[in-house]
């Protein structure tokens, strides 16, 4: 885990939390952030999903914190971003045709002629 980084964790056998570990808790909703000023906070510092560890409280007490899901991890998104841009650079730029139409076409700014029939009333195709 990275700063900044979002995941569901397991505190014992507790419920599942999802938490956003932070540097200050001083932002956000209450309850969306966990500090790394913590002794939570800073056990998670650097684990990875699934792994486990033991934290020791104050009082002598031993709790252990499960990652369970990372959800987002800003470094792992901007890889790839990264990944995702360096395959679209292999692309060919530009347009590229997928319908040719008939050869009949006109070149921009050519006026086509009013169809006209027997008669000087043009009809219904002059409205």
């Amino acid at each position: 885990m990275t700063l900044n980084s979002r995941l569901v964790f397991r505190i014992d056998a507790g419920p599942a939390q999802t938490r956003t570990l932070v540097q200050n808790e001083v932002r956000g909703p209450v309850g969306s952030s966990l500090s790394i000023m913590t002794r939570r906070g800073l056990c998670m510092l650097g684990m990875a999903e699934g792994q486990t560890a033991w934290i020791e409280q104050a009082d002598g007490r031993r709790e252990s914190v499960l990652i369970a899901t990372v959800l987002y991890q800003p470094e792992a998104a901007r890889r790839a971003v990264r990944e995702r841009s360096q395959v679209e650079a292999r692309r060919p730029h530009g347009l590229t045709l997928v319908y040719s139409a008939a050869a009949d076409w006109r070149p921009l700014g050519e006026r086509a002629g009013m169809r006209q029939t027997g008669d000087d009333d043009p009809g219904p195709t002059a409205a």
